[in-house]
């Protein structure tokens, strides 16, 4: 039977993983829509146009190792931080974006193609709040002290 402890314990993993997937999803519906994805960034004006094809292949390549990352215990830390980086920076383009009645696709995918900016802004926060919690969990995780006085190296501290 497994006990609290050990669900607690699992909880970063399992944090890791769901955001690992909805990186993956994204980057992959964006390198399935290139065009489209591109198009949305142009509209909404903030990058010049001569840059949009690298910005948007350089968006999809940090959703890939991001999402790949998560997954890698070694890796997990700087995977959080960069996804933390990209969430906040999606969410002011978001609020830039809500500002502005002309723009209705934000090129978060088709998966959200119908769903309202301010929606879109929610979904993020929670990936932030969803993020910084499990980077806390295993920053504090590390942070343990063994009975013999190291650092505990246990399934997610790494």
């Amino acid at each position: 039977m497994r006990t609290l402890a050990e669900f607690k314990r699992l909880l970063p993993t399992f944090s890791c993983v769901l955001i690992a997937v909805i990186f993956f999803v994204a980057a992959i519906d964006k390198t399935a829509h290139m065009a489209r994805f591109e198009r949305a960034l142009e509209a909404q004006g903030i990058i010049p146009v001569f840059f949009l094809p690298t910005v948007a292949k350089a968006i999809v390549a940090l959703e890939f190792i991001i999402s790949l990352a998560l997954l890698a215990r070694p890796f997990r830390r700087v995977a959080l931080l960069g996804a933390l980086v990209l969430l906040v920076a999606f969410i002011v383009v978001l609020l830039v974006l809500s500002s502005s009645s002309s723009i209705s696709d934000c090129g978060c995918g088709s998966l959200f193609a119908n769903v309202p900016i301010p929606w879109k802004i929610g979904q993020d926060v929670i990936m932030v709040i969803l993020a910084a919690w499990t980077l806390y969990m295993l920053k504090r995780s590390s942070q343990r002290m063994c009975p013999q006085g190291p650092p505990c190296l246990d399934t997610y501290s790494q």
